[in-house]
């Protein structure tokens, strides 16, 4: 019996080990969020994009896509907002939204639960992996 269970437990830990493996391979992301002091119906998100390498250089030609805000209940598509500057901040709706960072060439990144509140202020980070797979 204890066997069994050690073997689940070095299962669970292997699946974790190998995720966190991929998900580094694509890129990451920071994310913080602050308050601001006027308070609005919406939320401001400002973020920029840079290769994942020692360096952190900037991407110039990356968009900001949000995939869906769900809002009671209901799964609502919304905008993709480009950034020629490595730079944007655009107000979005508040809710519960999965944004996804992509740029030509590079790994596309997901944050997977983004939870936004009236009056934040949210600086998100995108750090990708180059796409180094053939064009065929």
């Amino acid at each position: 019996m204890k066997s069994k269970y050690r073997l689940i437990v070095v299962l669970m830990f292997l699946v974790v080990i190998i995720n966190s493996c991929n998900s580094k391979k694509r890129g990451h992301y920071t994310l913080h969020y602050f308050k601001r002091t006027r308070v609005s119906d919406s939320a401001v998100i400002s973020s920029s994009f840079f290769e994942a390498n020692k360096i952190h250089e900037p991407l110039m030609s990356a968009a900001f896509q949000v995939i869906y805000q769900v809002q009671a209940g209901k799964i609502v598509q919304s905008k993709l907002i480009r950034t020629r500057a490595n730079y944007y901040n655009s107000n979005i709706e508040v809710g519960k939204l999965k944004v996804r960072g992509v740029a030509i060439g590079y790994w596309s990144r997901y944050v997977k639960h983004l939870q936004t509140h009236a009056g934040d202020s949210i600086l998100l980070n995108f750090y990708l992996q180059p796409d180094t797979r053939p064009l065929y």
